[in-house]
């Protein structure tokens, strides 16, 4: 049987450890906390984002999402330089906003008009619009493919 021998911490010691452990569980919380208000917000916005799309138009919705997205900016860095993790995770979830103002239309207002319509129109088939989504998959998973893996290499020593 192995035995360790416990040697007591100091007091600053035991101080430093309980802070990064205070923190540690703080950043961890607010992470799970992002991640859940974006699965729940992204979707729904994007819908009644989508949905107000439809009323107003593509266009005009992608527009005013560009402009909030522009001047949103400046709000979102002003409180994440505040360093207080509350003003942090409001920046963090009013960002979803402007992101879902443009993500909303943004799948009809690209490709509707150009590239489903036209092969729709030219060969009367949804079939090749399929062949044209498989396509693109195609030449992502190439793309993909060709890009250097840099899994657990150190890439601070990479030069342009």
């Amino acid at each position: 049987m192995t035995t360790f021998a416990s040697s007591p911490l100091s007091e600053a010691d035991h101080r430093a450890q309980l802070c990064r452990a205070v923190i540690a569980s703080t950043v961890g919380t607010a992470i799970e906390w992002y991640f859940a208000v974006g699965f729940v917000a992204r979707p729904l916005g994007a819908a009644i984002f989508g949905h107000l799309s439809d009323r107003i138009g593509r266009k005009r919705m992608y527009l005013i999402g560009s402009v909030v997205t522009g001047v949103f900016g400046f709000i979102y860095f002003a409180l994440l330089n505040t360093g207080m993790p509350s003003w942090i995770f409001i920046a963090i979830v009013l960002s979803f906003v402007p992101h879902d103002l443009m993500y909303g239309p943004q799948a009809a207002l690209i490709a509707a008009p150009l590239i489903a319509t036209a092969l729709l129109a030219a060969f009367g088939s949804g079939y090749v619009i399929a062949v044209y989504i498989l396509f693109c998959a195609i030449v992502s998973v190439v793309a993909t493919v060709l890009l250097p893996d840099y899994t657990n290499r150190d890439i601070s020593e990479e030069h342009a």
